[in-house]
């Protein structure tokens, strides 16, 4: 039997979906109408061998969230994700050091997730590096989970691999 389950599921609410669609309007250089483009939105799922199952909401196939307390827990754990220790920042990257991991991430993938959190009401933010496999290839990604004093639910960011040009529009 088919069955939704509602403690996996979750709200995005107004503010963070038009922050992470980021809808913006332009002028048809051919009609001269104001035409509107935002960012393509997918529902995902991320599944475990065990069968643990966490929604996602992607944005352009390079950023996705999901939301809820429980979905954040289940995240953390079935990306065996490990709290960043150091960061250190140069002109173009950023290094980022686990107790025994250290990758290097593109400075704007963690700046502009932090800042969506932020100007959401997000106060307290952590980072972690986390594995997901993507195309039957595992990949180190950022998971930047955000952490409300308003009461709103916890939610997760993880910055996916995308082709660069894609990320270059999805951060600006």
């Amino acid at each position: 039997m088919l069955k939704i389950s509602n403690d996996k599921s979750f709200k995005v609410p107004y503010a963070i979906e038009e922050l992470f669609s980021d809808m913006h309007g332009a002028i048809d250089p051919d009609s001269g109408h104001i035409v509107c483009f935002k960012k393509e939105t997918k529902i995902k799922i991320l599944e475990d061998e065990n069968g643990n199952i966490i929604p996602l909401v992607s944005y352009d196939d390079c950023i996705a969230l999901t939301m809820g307390t429980q979905n954040v827990v289940n995240l953390i754990s079935c990306s065996k994700a490990r709290a960043v220790d150091k960061i250190e920042i140069t002109v173009r990257h950023v290094n980022v050091k686990t107790r025994d991991l250290e990758v290097s991430l593109k400075l704007e993938q963690i700046a502009n997730s932090i800042r969506l959190l932020k100007s959401t009401g997000y106060n307290r933010v952590r980072l972690y590096i986390g594995r997901i496999a993507i195309d039957n290839k595992e990949h180190e990604v950022p998971i930047i989970i955000g952490i409300s004093d308003r009461g709103t639910e916890t939610i997760a960011i993880i910055v996916l691999p995308c082709r660069e040009e894609k990320l270059i529009e999805s951060i600006t």
